[in-house]
């Protein structure tokens, strides 16, 4: 099943309409869930938002009297997580007799409470249709719409148009193949082509969030179709339209039809990194585009704490002390137990001296400093933006102050960057946000 184009931009203006004859909504309960049962449909709201609309009928007054009784009572505990009973899975034939799901909706109680029935509403975050399908092929193929903007080089012609006209951008590697291009609905499309062992969900998930990293934007799907070689899976998304004013800047210079050629290398090492998707390093990329818009203390701490827990992740044994500090270490603590001094103060020294024994950031980052893969101004922004951050110093009016922090922001993200580079041992074209300009460099 495809949608029309007519379809498709109605989706794209959160116009489109599901309509159901029979939808079923089943507690996420494992004895006795309970079921509700009937028609709707599913249409966006004002806000982009995909909203549930359906109409239970209530079997006997038996069943009218126990939803009655069942309303008055709140078995919610107040501060506490939502435990996985308070949430439903939707089950929904649409009028050509097509299978839609949805999971964990959390139904409205504002509805009308009616003697022979009840009006059920509940926002979806997306809906699915999945069906089998006969394809040899063993690719892995991906559609993906979005109405995030992003911009990318144009290196490759429409081969819709006759005139040789450079609009998309196409990249290619031993184990897939990825076109961006823009629609006529001012939407851009992303199709992928995984092959061998990229050939799967898994990959399709990590090469979003590669191209979200690339262009500095996080790149929420419209509509995303997916193809094995057993079945098509479609996707409809409620519209977030909370991300699309929040950018980062990108780790790359995307400017010139030349720079295809990292957007290649980037993807392909990222698709071969990373075990799934939403790895604790996109996780704090994420954080660090959400508080984009934030005030810029907030932005420095966000910043330098994501460094701290890549550090720990990622590279935990560059931050482990070397040999003659260990044995520094177990020297002076076995002074300080001969001391005469207060129990306080010796045990405030002999933790000191455990915390030296573990993990520090200072340690991971003058290693690599060592290895040549980062700056010594790097890791002297670092520290003093985590100082400042820390102790919660406010930049008030002063504006070389608010240049300095800007400054060592800047050149903690590209901190951020080059530690991303090191995971996928990328060699290529990069922006070096530590030195003013920004300068492009290249990594051999």
């Amino acid at each position: 099943m495809n949608f029309t184009n007519e379809e498709i931009q109605k989706i794209f203006k959160g116009e489109y309409a599901f309509d159901f004859l029979k939808i079923t909504l089943t507690q996420k309960k494992d004895e006795n869930p309970e079921i509700y049962s009937g028609s709707g449909s599913v249409t966006y709201d004002k806000h982009g938002a995909l909203v549930l609309k359906m109409y239970h009928l209530y079997l006997d007054e038996e069943d009218y009297l126990k939803e009655f009784k069942d309303s008055f009572s709140n078995n919610l505990e107040s501060g506490q997580i939502f435990s996985k009973e308070y949430f439903y899975e939707m089950c929904a034939i649409d009028v050509t007799g097509r299978t839609w799901t949805s999971d964990f909706l959390s139904l409205s109680g504002d509805g009308p409470f009616l003697s022979r029935g009840k009006v059920i509403t509940s926002k979806i975050q997306s809906i699915q249709l999945k069906s089998d399908k006969e394809n040899q092929n063993s690719d892995f193929k991906l559609s993906l719409f979005t109405n995030t903007q992003i911009k990318f080089p144009r290196n490759a012609p429409d081969k819709k148009e006759t005139h040789r006209s450079y609009k998309n951008c196409y990249v290619v590697k031993p184990n897939f193949e990825l076109t961006l291009k823009d629609t006529e609905d001012g939407v851009v499309l992303i199709d992928a082509t995984l092959k061998n062992i990229l050939a799967n969900e898994r990959s399709a998930n990590l090469l979003t969030e590669a191209l979200s990293i690339l262009f500095g934007k996080y790149i929420h799907p419209l509509i995303k179709i997916e193809n094995d070689n057993v079945s098509q899976t479609i996707t409809v998304f409620s519209i977030k339209n909370r991300m699309d004013n929040k950018s980062v800047i990108p780790p790359i210079s995307l400017r010139i039809p030349t720079d295809a050629k990292n957007i290649a290398e980037f993807v392909d090492l990222y698709l071969n990194s990373f075990e799934k998707a939403i790895s604790p390093f996109f996780g704090y990329w994420f954080r660090i585009l959400d508080a984009t818009n934030s005030h810029m203390e907030n932005q420095g701490l966000i910043l330098t704490t994501s460094i701290e827990g890549v550090l720990k992740e990622y590279f935990n044994n560059y931050g482990k002390p070397n040999a003659e500090i260990l044995n520094d270490a177990q020297q002076a603590e076995q002074a300080i137990k001969k001391v005469e001094i207060s129990q306080r103060i010796r045990g405030r020294l002999l933790s000191s001296l455990a915390n030296l024994k573990g993990f520090s950031v200072k340690n991971a980052l003058d290693n690599f400093i060592v290895l040549g893969k980062i700056s010594k101004e790097m890791t002297r922004d670092w520290i003093e933006l985590r100082n400042k951050c820390a102790h919660a110093d406010q930049l008030k009016n002063d504006e070389a102050k608010f240049q300095e922090f800007l400054n060592q922001t800047l050149s903690c993200l590209g901190l951020f960057y080059m530690l991303l580079f090191v995971k996928l041992n990328y060699r290529g074209a990069y922006i070096d946000l530590s030195c003013k300009g920004w300068p492009e460099k290249i990594i051999t």
